[in-house]
C-alpha cells in the first residue's frame, strides 16, 4: 500500500551560521530565504487540552504534517508556509522530527516516514 502525496508545503530554509552571541543570521526578511517544495501526505490540527477555571477545555495548537522519509525535512529555524493557511502568517517546527522506518509489529515495513508538529512563528 502506497500513501498518496496530497499537497506541497514550502520550506524556506534559514541561513547557516550564527552571530557573536549564538543566535542565527537573520540579516534578510524570511521571504527572502533559499525555498525548497516539500511534499507531504497531510496536513492536520494538532491537538492539547489546557485546564481553566471551571473545567477543561480542548485547543487546538498547530499542525501534524506526515510526509515521505525520502523528501527534504524542515529544520529548526527554518520557516514553512502552508498553502490556504498563508494568512495567518508563516509557522515554525515544534520539537523533533519524528522519523519511523521500521515497525515493530510487522517483519516488513509498509510505510516509512516522518512527523512533523508546527507551530505560528512569531517572526
Amino acid at each position: 500500500m502506497l500513501k498518496r502525496i496530497t499537497t506541497t508545503l514550502m520550506i524556506y530554509r534559514a541561513p547557516q551560521g550564527v552571530d557573536d552571541d549564538g543566535y542565527p543570521l537573520l540579516e534578510r526578511p524570511w521571504t527572502q530565504w533559499e525555498t525548497v517544495a516539500w511534499p507531504v501526505w497531510t496536513v492536520s490540527p494538532r491537538w492539547e487540552e489546557r485546564e481553566h477555571a471551571g473545567g477543561r477545555q480542548t485547543v487546538a495548537s498547530g499542525l501534524r504534517i506526515s510526509a515521505p522519509i525520502d523528501g527534504p525535512r524542515p529544520e529548526p529555524d527554518d520557516v514553512v508556509m502552508v498553502p490556504g493557511l498563508e494568512s495567518g502568517g508563516p509557522y515554525r517546527v515544534s520539537g523533533e522530527v519524528l522519523v519511523w522506518d521500521r515497525n515493530p509489529f510487522l517483519a516488513v515495513t509498509r510505510l516509512r516516514g516522518i512527523v512533523v508538529n508546527l507551530e505560528r512563528s512569531r517572526r
